[in-house]
């Protein structure tokens, strides 16, 4: 039976930004939201970091295990089931009145944010023509970044009042109840790619604790009594450190690999995931740093706090159209290398926060890092993307995404302790402006990897043949050997 929407891919672009956007507003909403949750449902700070973290586990787990289901299981069900998850998650999160209950509703919304990110992004790559992918690149990107940009704004704006929070995340799951309504009218019935694999259950369990052992460890790092030579943080770290790489490994000599780490082991792959990782980690740690001193320094009120950073949606935005008109021609690389450079400019611009007009400082920082986030994260994962067949394309998503979530959720919560480490007596101010030295030092240490990398692979970069990826399933660049001017 043919649905009444069917076919359409206005309905289809619409269904992805619904399935990515809610939980990633809520993830950059909750630096802004966490004293009014926590004060709604009696939970202390580290508490609160710890729910986080393991909702950050739980997307980067989620985006991997969603990988096999999409293989086996079919897409209809799939992604009515992980949609309507999100919708039970975030009532029972809306309706909290202790932490169990704000836990399990956070680390699911995670983990079905997670599952989305593969179920919903390869029909819209893979069923209409070339012609709309540079659209789908730049709607993905919104997706991403947009999101994130716009959650202090959203988080300023529910931390107003003690229980406004809690509109906030029911609005969110009443939006992502629209995605299933669009979906029972648009999704046709398809059978499933590869009904008969067997679950990859040795990736799943490395993926598991590659996830919730850091995350939980890193989250420890808000109290007060833990430093950085707790076992509490560095025994989950190295237990996760070693998780990931037994992961890779596993997966990199697979044949019918779930994660396809081989087919990524070249130039452009490798670039795209280090820019969408550290470059990822490096705008997520400026954000909640400059939002923490606006807050706890300057005083700012969260609405205040989050109205000064409404630059970065606007670059966002005119990021994503520049990546819409740069992604058929050859400069797509350059593209990404404009944007390391505003990131690294973003960030050593808000290093001077402490010294001179805070609201401007912030203002001109934010749009820059807008800027240099739309150009990086979203492209690089499309440059990985581009390296591999269009089939790939969710499960290449997933890996990605995995090691940008450990990226970005791990190098956040540790410069923030190393900025309360570093106040001392001199206060708050010096501590933070500490730490976003060491952050615009990460984002410069990016650029100089992702710029070696080009150079030593090939240092070019061809027009990607779209009609190639997605009519005829082949890669869309051909990504030169990793150090391939080394080999003869």
């Amino acid at each position: 039976m043919r649905r009444p929407l069917e076919g359409s891919y206005w309905t289809t672009f619409a269904i992805v930004l619904i399935a990515l956007c809610p939980n990633i507003v809520l993830t950059t909403a909750w630096t802004l939201v966490t004293k009014p949750v926590g004060h709604s449902i009696a939970l202390g700070p580290t508490g609160l970091e710890v729910v986080e973290g393991l909702s950050n586990a739980g997307y980067a787990f989620g985006a991997l295990v969603g990988g096999d289901l999409v293989r086996r299981l079919p897409h209809r069900p799939l992604f009515l089931g992980c949609e309507l998850l999100f919708v039970a998650a975030s009532a029972l999160a809306a309706a909290a009145v202790d932490w169990p209950m704000l836990a399990v509703g956070r680390i699911v919304q995670g983990l079905a944010t997670g599952f989305l990110l593969v179920v919903a992004i390869p029909p819209l790559v893979q069923r209409f023509p070339p012609s709309r992918l540079p659209t789908t690149a730049a709607g993905v990107n919104i997706g991403f970044f947009g999101a994130v940009a716009a959650g202090p704004l959203v988080g300023g704006a529910a931390a107003l009042n003690l229980h406004d929070w809690r509109y906030l995340v029911g609005g969110l799951g009443a939006l992502a109840l629209a995605g299933v309504v669009l979906g029972v009218l648009s999704l046709p019935d398809e059978d499933p790619p590869d009904p008969e694999l067997e679950p990859d259950w040795a990736a799943f369990a490395l993926a598991a604790v590659g996830t919730a052992a850091p995350f939980a460890g890193v989250s420890l790092l808000a109290s007060p009594t833990r430093g950085y030579s707790a076992p509490t943080f560095w025994a989950p770290l190295a237990a996760g450190a070693v998780a990931i790489v037994g992961l890779l490994v596993v997966e990199y000599r697979k044949e019918n690999a779930l994660a396809p780490v081989k087919p990524l082991a070249t130039t452009y792959p490798l670039i795209g995931i280090v820019v969408a990782s550290l470059g990822g980690a490096a705008f997520v740690t400026a954000l909640q740093l400059g939002l923490g001193f606006m807050t706890s320094v300057n005083h700012d009120s969260p609405l205040d706090a989050g109205l000064a950073v409404w630059p970065e949606v606007a670059t966002v935005l005119a990021a994503a159209l520049a990546f819409w008109l740069f992604i058929r021609t050859r400069w797509l690389g350059g593209f990404v290398l404009a944007g390391l450079i505003l990131l690294c400019a973003g960030c050593f611009l808000l290093t001077e926060i402490g010294h001179r007009n805070v609201h401007a400082i912030l203002l001109g920082s934010s749009a820059l890092l807008g800027a240099g986030a739309g150009a990086t994260v979203a492209p690089a994962l499309w440059l990985a993307g581009f390296s591999v067949e269009a089939a790939l394309v969710g499960r290449v998503f997933a890996l990605v995404e995995l090691i940008r979530a450990e990226a970005d959720y791990v190098v956040a919560p540790v410069l923030r302790k190393i900025s309360k480490t570093a106040a001392g007596a001199a206060g708050p101010a010096h501590g933070i402006q500490h730490a976003l030295w060491l952050n615009a030092l990460i984002a410069l240490a990016t650029t100089a990897v992702c710029v070696g990398l080009w150079l030593t692979g090939r240092g070019r970069f061809d027009r990607p043949d779209l009609e190639a990826y997605v009519d005829e399933g082949e890669p869309g660049v051909s990504s030169p050997p990793l150090f391939g001017v080394f080999r003869s």
